[in-house]
């Protein structure tokens, strides 16, 4: 078995086979919160990867419109803009810079 890495997720260790299999958690796959590992109902929103030298998202657009009363444009900004306050407080914590420097 020629070892390639091990899943974030699941710790098990993945051959370069398993890693082109779309199912089986690749070993740069960021873990998954414990806070969304407590309950069943908790959903995955939005995954992005850099490949090819550019940038994919996966998304999963609709579902405020289909579950909520809740504008999908209203969502998706709150959700992006605190993707991008995580990012400010990480960067915060390493460099000598704000989050209001980062986030303007």
């Amino acid at each position: 078995m020629e070892l390639q890495g091990i899943s974030a997720v699941t710790g098990e260790r993945l051959t370069r086979a398993d890693q082109a299999n779309r199912e089986t958690p690749v070993a740069s796959e960021r873990p998954i919160p414990q806070a969304a590992l407590r309950y069943a109902t908790e959903v995955e929103i939005l995954r992005v990867w850099i490949a090819e030298k550019k940038l994919h998202c996966s998304l999963k657009v609709g579902m405020y419109r289909e579950t909520t009363n809740v504008p999908e444009e209203r969502a998706w900004g709150t959700i992006l803009a605190d993707a991008a306050r995580h990012v400010a407080m990480h960067w915060s914590q390493v460099t000598a810079l704000t989050q209001r420097n980062l986030c303007g």
